[in-house]
């Protein structure tokens, strides 16, 4: 009996000492990426099959999901997505590093531990009949998947990644998703601090053709959207239809919109919105011919449009409503955190999504402007998972080597 006893208190003590050393190891500061990438690292790269069509690499795994569900921009929507997904249990990661891919139908995981860990996740896998595999202290969660990725693909994705700044964590997206909106593959490194988050995308281009940058901007603090460009995207087409007015003409050397509401009390939700030019000479006269060629008055009566504009000296001011230019004038303007952009954008969280929701609801919308019903909708969809935020920015800069984006998530 008493050698027993004896035995149950070792068990006892081992068990809680490896306790101990499983949550007191799980560090508390997440680690950075170190790009380049070393030959380690780039070995659990390596286990990504070739059919992803987004991996992620992050070193001490464990501490970045502490702070993602602590953080408060992330929180709510990372619980909701943890919830959902298998994902390793941070005692099983410790100090240890994760890649994650994206593969048929799910996200599967690559763990390199250190040796105890190894043992207590080859037994945890046999124990909850989850599928895995193992290659020495790295143990492949998940399907293992077919044949992996290419020497020469990883290489030009390592070089790809390798301009971005230290972060605690690389996303690669080799194809598809809505975000990064830049060309693909794209890398992005994801920063997060004790308050804000901050992304840095990359993405190679075959043209090399750098445009002109945006206007010198600022953004109205109170609009729920602003966006400056030097070229106009294509949604900007829809707004023709929308507004039954050739807009995107006024637009076609760069400018801004700011869009402070959306009306929807008729069939298509109308934008109350202003349309930001610089005060050359040169748009002036296009503003001029604009106005000249827009329809009767009598007719704009009839079809709702309440052309309003304004020169302030410096800028020239078009909108389709009657408040839209005098809160623009009221408003306290910001200056961007990314000068000389391609595009610069600046979104109000909390008051864009309402906004947002009433146009991805308009099947009107979604037949007579698709590409900004699809825009919308990809913007919302991205927004789900961040509650706590308060403002992102965002900005693209073109140069010939590829594009670049920076985004920065302020919380409430």
């Amino acid at each position: 009996m008493r050698a027993a006893r004896i035995l149950l208190l070792a068990a006892a003590v081992a068990t809680g000492a490896a306790a101990i050393y499983l949550a007191a190891s799980v560090p508390s500061e997440p680690a950075t990426v170190r790009l380049p990438l070393d030959a380690d690292d780039r070995a659990l790269l390596a286990l990504v099959p070739a059919d992803a069509k987004a991996f992620a690499f992050v070193p001490s795994a464990a501490a970045l999901h502490r702070r993602l569900l602590a953080h408060p921009v992330t929180q709510r929507g990372f619980e909701r997505w943890t919830g959902r997904q298998n994902l390793p249990r941070p005692w099983m990661i410790g100090n240890g590093d994760l890649v994650a891919w994206q593969s048929g139908d799910g996200v599967h995981y690559a763990l390199r531990v250190d040796a105890l860990r190894a043992f207590l996740v080859r037994v945890y896998l046999q124990w909850s009949g989850k599928e895995g595999s193992r290659e020495g202290r790295v143990f492949i969660v998940g399907e293992r998947g077919g044949p992996r990725i290419g020497r020469a693909e990883l290489d030009a994705l390592s070089s790809l990644a390798s301009g971005l700044p230290a972060a605690h964590a690389l996303l690669i997206q080799r194809e598809g998703g809505t975000f990064p909106p830049i060309a693909r593959p794209a890398a992005t490194a994801v920063t997060v601090s004790e308050r804000e988050i901050f992304l840095a995308s990359r993405a190679a281009t075959a043209d090399g053709a750098v445009p002109k940058p945006a206007p010198s901007i600022r953004f109205p603090r109170s609009a729920l959207v602003t966006a400056w460009f030097s070229e106009p995207p294509r949604a900007i087409d829809d707004l023709d239809r929308l507004l039954r007015a050739r807009v995107s003409a006024l637009l076609r050397d760069g400018g801004a919109i700011a869009l402070y509401g959306v009306e929807s009390g008729t069939l298509m939700p109308r934008p109350r919105e202003v349309f930001i030019l610089p005060a050359a000479e040169d748009r002036r006269r296009l503003l001029d011919e604009f106005v000249r060629g827009l329809a009767p008055q009598t007719l704009r009566d009839a079809l709702g449009l309440r052309l309003e504009t304004a020169d302030t000296g410096s800028e020239l001011l078009v909108a389709f409503d009657r408040t839209s230019i005098g809160k623009y004038r009221a408003d306290v303007l910001v200056e961007p955190r990314f000068p000389g952009a391609a595009w610069s954008l600046r979104l109000d969280v909390a008051g864009a999504r309402p906004a947002l929701d009433r146009v991805v609801d308009s099947p009107a919308l979604r037949f007579a402007t698709p590409r900004l019903h699809r825009s919308a909708r990809n913007l919302a969809r991205w927004l789900g998972g961040l509650e706590g935020a308060a403002t992102i920015e965002a900005a693209v800069f073109k140069r010939p080597e590829g594009e670049e984006l920076r985004v920065v998530i302020s919380p409430k």
